[in-house]
């Protein structure tokens, strides 16, 4: 090979490699993507992108009293809204508020419920309204005392006039402990009261 020969191949070594950079470096270029949340959107008012403006706004949440000496606890799980220790001591039962969506299957659906969660044979008919009492005392709402061979026993209470969800008010504990308390999460229960109108808070 020549000197001008050589001197020629270096030169289209030098051109290549340059073609083949600027080819790299427009890959490159094209695999960047800008994105920019939309002003108020998602990610600026700091919910999940995708969330729905229903979950910022939310049903209506009630206001309530608390009985004396009730402490409330760390809420766990999506559908419990409170927690509260009903009394002093290791061994004090817990009161749970809980909303679940809609009817969330209506009152004989969520006693029998309570019934199965103390190995119990659901009810029907006749035996379902005698297993139930009215809330009464200006609460509307119905109540479910249930209790097992176990001396296990759950006090129920379904808010009926709960608007766009259904509301429970719930202690489970030894037959005893729950007696002690009954009355004042009836109470607690009675005292629950949602925003005139029952639109989103």
């Amino acid at each position: 090979m020549t000197k001008r020969t050589r001197k020629f191949a270096r030169r289209c070594a030098c051109l290549a490699g340059l073609l083949v950079a600027a080819a790299l470096a427009g890959c490159d270029r094209a695999e960047i993507r800008t994105y920019r949340a939309p002003k108020g959107g998602a990610e600026a008012d700091g919910q999940t992108p995708g969330a729905t403006s229903g979950a910022r706004s939310g049903p209506a949440r009630p206001a309530w009293s608390v009985p004396e000496g009730w402490q409330r606890l760390e809420r766990s799980g999506r559908m419990r809204v409170a927690a509260f220790r009903a009394g002093t001591g290791a061994d004090a039962p817990t009161v749970t508020v809980t909303a679940l969506p809609g009817r969330a299957g209506g009152v004989s659906a969520n006693v029998n419920r309570w019934r199965r969660q103390l190995g119990l044979e659901p009810v029907r008919g006749e035996d379902l309204r005698s297993a139930i009492d009215p809330l009464g005392a200006g609460g509307a709402g119905v109540v479910a005392d249930i209790e097992n061979e176990d001396g296990q026993r759950i006090l129920g209470v379904i808010l009926t006039d709960a608007p766009e969800r259904s509301w429970f008010v719930k202690v489970r504990a030894g037959a005893p402990a729950v007696g002690r308390i009954k009355s004042s999460v009836l109470a607690f229960a009675r005292s629950f009261a949602w925003p005139e109108g029952g639109g989103s808070s």
